[in-house]
């Protein structure tokens, strides 16, 4: 028997699995790394879109705030107070001033409400009615700002109350579109901008009370 022969057989079967355990252990170090590898970027991608989605809706909330803040400013305005019992007087100076207000602010309605809820002035010639609506007595009964989300026209409804002499007078009623308000602050990639409707929570206002 040709002992070279076999030595070089064994050597090669030697080579041979020394070859295979090779392939397999950088198979499995491979497999792991891609796995590491995978966990690292969805969690890096998670935790990206968690602190974008948390840096929106910061933004869409300071634009709300901007934008109740704004509504009440204006309900101290004397031309609007004078606008509730002008009844010759009111068309022409409150059209020019809601009109300035609206600019920038994606207002899609806006009315004047005496005490009893009923339209004096409005934007629209026929207004939504909001008669028996909860933010509205709220308004109008406590004298605090409220709101309501009308989700049928994906807009924010905010019921401002006029105050004259810590008595409620009636309540400036605005109407912001939601999806437009969302594109003036948001990215173009922001998940929020994809709806419609926001539906805004606030915390301890079950009844769509702002205080």
């Amino acid at each position: 028997m040709d002992i070279g022969y076999i030595s070089r057989s064994v050597q090669r079967r030697i080579t041979w699995v020394f070859g295979i355990f090779v392939a397999l252990s950088m198979a499995t170090l491979v497999l792991v790394v891609a796995m590491r590898l995978h966990s690292a970027i969805t969690d890096n991608l998670a935790h990206d879109l968690q602190n974008r989605s948390q840096q929106d809706a910061r933004l869409f909330m300071q634009r709300i705030e901007y934008l109740l803040e704004s509504a009440s400013v204006l309900v101290k305005n004397p031309l609007l107070i004078n606008g509730l019992n002008d009844s010759q007087g009111r068309q022409t100076y409150l059209t020019e001033l809601l009109r300035n207000f609206s600019e920038g602010r994606d207002v899609s309605a806006v009315a004047l409400l005496g005490f009893d809820g009923r339209p004096v002035f409005s934007s629209l010639e026929t207004l939504p009615t909001f008669e028996g609506s909860p933010a509205l007595r709220s308004a109008l009964a406590n004298g605090v700002a409220s709101y309501m989300v009308d989700n049928e026209r994906g807009n924010w409804v905010v019921f401002v109350p006029v105050i004259y002499y810590q008595t409620t007078q009636g309540a400036l009623v605005i109407s912001f579109e939601l999806k437009e308000v969302a594109k003036r602050v948001l990215p173009n990639n922001s998940a929020l901008r994809r709806f419609h409707t926001v539906d805004i929570r606030v915390a301890e206002a079950g009844a769509g009370t702002l205080a």
